[in-house]
């Protein structure tokens, strides 16, 4: 995805606290960042610098809830994301699609 891409205004980051209705992201794109993946953004982003990253689908859940399977398209493996917490690619600190 391209700078162009992304929503102006991004959906609100998804509710997990326990209770909360909207805490089912299964079927939900974010935007997985090229900082994670630096050595594939040449190829993926065709030498752009407005490169953002890769939009990924979220195809589960697992750990009991802590973790997401997403699925980038064109990828036949899948990521495996913290659903909360500070880390830098919890699921809680992605863009929304």
């Amino acid at each position: 995805m391209f700078t162009a891409d992304i929503p102006k205004d991004p959906k609100p980051p998804f509710d997990h606290k326990q209770g909360a209705k909207e805490n089912n992201a299964i079927g939900s794109l974010v935007l997985i960042p090229s900082s994670k993946y630096p050595a594939c953004v040449e190829a993926d982003g065709g030498g752009r610098e407005d490169f953002e990253g890769w939009a990924g689908k979220i195809v589960g859940y697992e750990d009991k809830r802590k973790k997401v399977k997403v699925q980038i398209q064109g990828d036949k493996g899948l990521e495996h994301l913290p659903v909360a917490g500070s880390a830098k690619f919890a699921l809680a600190n992605l863009v929304r699609l």
